[in-house]
This record gives C-alpha cells, structure tokens and sequence, in this order.
C-alpha cells in the first residue's frame, strides 16, 4: 500500500473533474466520500478542470444533481481561467470563440464580447475551447484571424476527454489541427499551465507543500504539481494509457488504482 501518511500535512486538495472524481455522469468510487471528509476535518478543496464545455454555474448545478458537497468557489475551469487571463491584458476585449454557449456566459461575466462572424467588429483574440458543434467554416475563418497575426489562445491542451462514450477528441486534438493548418501554435491557459491554479494559492495563501494535485492524466493533472512543486497523486481511473499521456516531465508522488485509499488515509485524520 502506497504511503500516504502526509496528507495530514495536507491544507487543500486540488482535484480533477473528468476521470477523476466523475466518468461522464458517473461518480467514481469514494469521490463524494473524499470531499465530504476534507471538509469534516476543516481543509479545503478546489475541482480545478480543463473541460471547458460548461459554465461554473453549470458545474455548480451539475455536481450539486450527482451529491457532491460543492460550492461554485470551490470549482475552477479552464474556461475561467482564460476569461480572466483575457481581462487582464485588455478589458473588454472581442474574441472570435470557439466553444459552447455556456462558456460564452463565463467570458461576458468578464466583459468579454464573444463574436462568429469575421466582419462583426475587430477581433482582439482567437479561442479555441472544446466545441462540439465547430464547423468548417469556422475552422477556415479561424485559421485566416491566426494567419493575419490575431494572438491564438488555447483554454486546455487535453487531447481526449473520458466520457460514458469513451474517449472523445478534446481541444488538444483540435490544437494540432490548427497548428498544422497556420503554423502556429496557442498559448495554453489550462492545465498543465501553473498559471491555473496560481489564483487558488492566492486566495487561500498556500504554499506548494501545503497542497496536493489529484488527477488521471499524467501530462495535465501531474505535470501541473512537478511545474509548480506541489505534490501529487495520480489516480488510474481515467486518461491513463501510456500512450495517452505525452511530453511528461516528471512523476506522480504516489499511484493509486482510485481514490479508495486517500479516503481511508483521510479517515483516519482527527
């Protein structure tokens, strides 16, 4: 068994969302019982994602539906993560977006102008995030912004996204279709980004040794930790095929088949 006995030196647990606390609508084993009992012993936890396809009041209400104990401040997207990367370098900026309707209310709710049509007003910045239904003229009318020189932001670089379907192509995969169509390649917001959860430390006043990552993907969810020197745990309940998990850097603090024994390990903490 895995030694897990400095999680009580643990302040704040950061977990993933998809294949890690959740398989599509499905909750995974102990995911409910691991952040009921972070909260009973007083730490705190934050649902840091990359699946940009819902706004956090969708997550809020989503979670909510499947029973996990969650308040919207305690989630954390991608999609966030990038309007708030964008407000910063130029308040009210116009982007040309790629991705769900929901994430169009997280960026208005930064005051940012979301636009589909080339000729709508200028055009401060391409997103790509993940969308179901992009089509091809708006990949060609994407492509045609980047070649002009408008900056290329990426929410995520995840390639897949596990769902009840299985695997499905995530903006990663859509990334290297644009950086072959453009030569050009985004700038990521998203795991494995440090800027990410940057905000989370600041708010909470942590520091790395006082957090823990937990996550299926070793090229997001623990490359993040060895970028930021936060330790972690990867869980095999996900994104975990070798081959799936490309350009990593370090390695995970401990390997889990789920998420059973940090919720014996947390059980066990006065």
């Amino acid at each position: 068994m895995p030694k897990l006995s400095w999680i009580a030196d643990i302040r704040h647990f950061i977990f993933d969302l998809d294949g890690t606390l959740i398989l599509g609508n499905q909750v995974l084993p102990f995911a409910r019982e691991c952040l009921t009992r972070i909260r009973q012993t007083g730490r705190q936890f934050t649902i840091v994602t990359n699946n940009s396809s819902r706004s956090i009041d969708n997550y809020y209400r989503f979670l909510n539906h499947l029973g996990f104990p969650v308040q919207p401040g305690e989630i954390h997207t991608s999609g966030k993560a990038t309007a708030h990367y964008l407000s910063q370098v130029k308040p009210e900026a116009s982007v040309y977006l790629m991705g769900t309707r929901a994430l169009v209310e997280d960026f208005s709710q930064f005051g940012i102008v979301c636009v589909n049509e080339l000729d709508a007003e200028p055009i401060d910045f391409v997103v790509l995030a993940f969308d179901q239904e992009l089509s091809y003229r708006r990949i060609v009318e994407a492509s045609q912004l980047i070649r002009q020189g408008i900056p290329f932001i990426a929410t995520h670089a995840d390639i897949n996204i596990p769902t009840d379907r299985g695997l499905l192509p995530d903006c990663g995969a859509m990334i290297s279709l644009f950086e072959t169509a453009t030569g050009v390649s985004p700038k990521v917001i998203g795991k494995p980004n440090p800027e990410m959860i940057r905000p989370i430390l600041q708010e909470y006043q942590l520091n790395p040794d006082q957090v823990v990552i937990i996550g299926d993907r070793l090229y997001t969810d623990i490359e993040m930790g060895t970028r930021s020197g936060i330790r972690t745990i990867w869980v095999q309940t996900g994104d975990t095929k070798p081959s799936q998990n490309p350009k990593v850097t370090g390695t995970p603090t401990v390997t889990l088949p789920n998420l059973g024994p940090l919720w014996n390990q947390l059980s066990q903490i006065g």
